[in-house]
């Protein structure tokens, strides 16, 4: 039903279009995705929101090329929920036409942003007969973000269950070192949040354990965690930096964030936001050798750990925590595979949690030690639920720090 309304829209604009101007000319607007690129990572990219709506559309427009569930291919051209218009007639007079008057600010600074032959420099400098870029009705662009606002304000705020939203670094002197024990004082962990920056890392729909369908992002679910690990490894007395962060927010005790926001490099004058995938995996290990290098570790053993959530398309079934180590052990001797199967005993209780594969973040990585977690499924309902609540994740720091204790020396 919804694929006919979208296409009944669409010709509704079009007839109305060529009656009212004969020199018309309509058409959407087509992308090609990037490598491993999903739904969501697109619109994004495209400047559109990557809620539901949006997704809905996208796979309307394509649903005959769409024949392997939800997976993109870099080499085929796909139909974003954009418009591409040309016409003799005045800004406000077209985007009337199209029944989105109303957002004019926002449809101009779409098209600033992400129309090429876009020229004016403001609202009053459109020229007639401009291309114009104007999402559909239908594509999400028009809705209101649900995503959560900076926890930051002039007074630290405190949230539920009483924990700060102070974001790091000076969250880590919120917490007391050694508070709990002194068994991780011989160690410098260096946490690794995955992805980060303009990549959001998997954000599918998936059931929730109630049957809805709910949005889960790996970015901000796993920058999350790794804050609450860092919590309770400062309280066992290790030392903590992070490859990135967030200047805005801290640990929040909110369900499903779904945003964070003007990430940084720690120690690092490079930009996460416009590093491609590749350069952030080796700013990330250049940031480790810097810590070492500059003696930030005060002469620590320095225990690197990426977290990560993994979406597995083929695999619905919940998995526990795994832990991965680079397959070519012989870069450090098999440490970090021992490492690895240690964690997965002490966390799971069975050795087999823990997996070898080849890893661009921990090849060659500068720490002594070096494993990526990956924390749940995220296309599995429960997983991906779990990890949404942040009293699971507080569970999970806890439960993975209880395992450094148990598998470090």
């Amino acid at each position: 039903m919804k694929i006919y309304k979208h296409v009944i829209y669409f010709f509704i604009f079009l007839f109305f279009l060529q009656i009212t101007s004969p020199e018309s000319s309509v058409r959407y607007l087509e992308i090609k995705p990037q490598k491993s690129e999903g739904i969501y990572q697109l619109l994004r990219r495209a400047g559109l929101k990557a809620n539901r709506t949006g997704y809905d559309a996208f796979r309307n427009i394509n649903l005959e090329i769409m024949t392997n569930g939800d997976a993109l291919f870099p080499d085929m051209t796909y139909k974003l929920p954009v418009v591409i218009v040309s016409f003799d007639e005045t800004y406000d007079t077209i985007l009337q036409k199209f029944g989105v008057k109303k957002f004019r600010e926002e449809i101009f600074t779409f098209n600033v942003g992400y129309n090429p032959e876009f020229k004016a420099k403001s609202i009053v400098t459109v020229v007639k007969g401009q291309v114009l870029y104007i999402p559909e009705l239908t594509s999400g662009f028009y809705e209101t973000d649900n995503i959560e606002t900076s926890p930051v304000a002039e007074s630290v705020p405190v949230v539920d269950e009483g924990r700060t939203s102070i974001p790091y670094p000076d969250l880590k002197d919120t917490f007391k070192k050694g508070s709990v024990s002194n068994k991780l004082n011989k160690y410098c962990f260096v946490l690794d949040p995955g992805h980060g920056g303009n990549d959001p890392g998997t954000n599918p729909f998936v059931e929730r354990g109630d049957g809805k369908e709910a949005h889960a992002y790996e970015a901000p679910l796993v920058y999350d965690t790794t804050l609450r690990l860092m919590k309770c490894i400062i309280e066992n007395d290790g030392d903590v930096f992070l490859t990135h962060y967030s200047p805005d927010f801290g640990i929040r005790n909110v369900k499903n964030p779904q945003h964070y926001r003007n990430q940084k490099y720690n120690m690092s004058g490079k930009n996460i936001n416009t590093d491609k995938p590749i350069a952030s995996i080796r700013e990330r290990k250049s940031i480790t050798g810097n810590i070492i290098k500059k003696k930030y570790n005060k002469g620590k053993k320095v225990v690197f750990l990426s977290i990560h959530a993994d979406y597995l398309p083929n695999k619905k079934t919940d998995l526990p925590i795994t832990f991965f180590y680079h397959k070519t052990t012989v870069i450090d001797g098999g440490k970090s595979k021992k490492f690895a199967q240690d964690m997965a005993r002490a966390v799971t209780g069975s050795e087999k949690n823990s997996k070898a594969q080849y890893l661009g973040v921990l090849f060659n990585n500068p720490a002594h030690l070096e494993i990526l977690i990956e924390l749940a499924n995220l296309n599995n309902k429960n997983g991906a639920w779990r990890l949404r609540d942040h009293s699971y994740r507080e569970k999970l720091a806890g439960m993975i720090c209880d395992g450094l204790i148990k598998s470090l020396p």
